[in-house]
């Protein structure tokens, strides 16, 4: 890891396959940071000589999972003015599933949620902002 991002530090990206590995990296940073890990101070979920997950690792990322959180905590939406999730239609990562998923219990516990699939992956999302922007900017006014 740490040869990669002294190496993506050094040339930027070299495709996409650098920007998964600098999504999962800062992820990583993000949910399972330990500062006594050597640089850059963070656990992967998964063995990356075999790809096979760490449990232990992998509980820390759930805590942060949004759909685990709200199970844990049906209330922590209580005083939303809204929830906006949007995904592609065919997002890389599947994130459509979980946010059909978070929009179905935020709609169970009574908060406002507007979620949309859009046609595409997970990237050039930029003409979805002409959506989304409105409707959070029309939330935060009523605030």
């Amino acid at each position: 890891m740490e040869a990669f991002l002294r190496r993506f530090e050094s040339t930027g990206p070299r495709g996409g396959g650098d920007f998964e590995a600098i999504a999962m990296i800062a992820t990583a940073a993000a949910y399972a940071g330990d500062a006594d890990l050597p640089f850059p101070h963070c656990a992967l979920p998964f063995d990356p000589g075999t790809a096979l997950p760490v449990a232990a690792t992998w509980s820390r990322f759930l805590e942060h999972d949004p759909v685990v959180r709200l199970e844990r905590d049906p209330a922590a939406l209580a005083e939303l003015a809204l929830v906006y999730l949007d995904a592609g239609d065919r997002d890389e990562h599947g994130l459509q599933f979980a946010a059909r998923r978070l929009a179905e219990l935020v709609r169970a516990r009574g908060a406002p949620v507007q979620h949309q699939e859009f046609p595409g992956g997970h990237r050039g999302t930029h003409a979805r902002y002409a959506v989304s922007l409105p409707l959070l900017i029309g939330a935060l006014a009523t605030q």
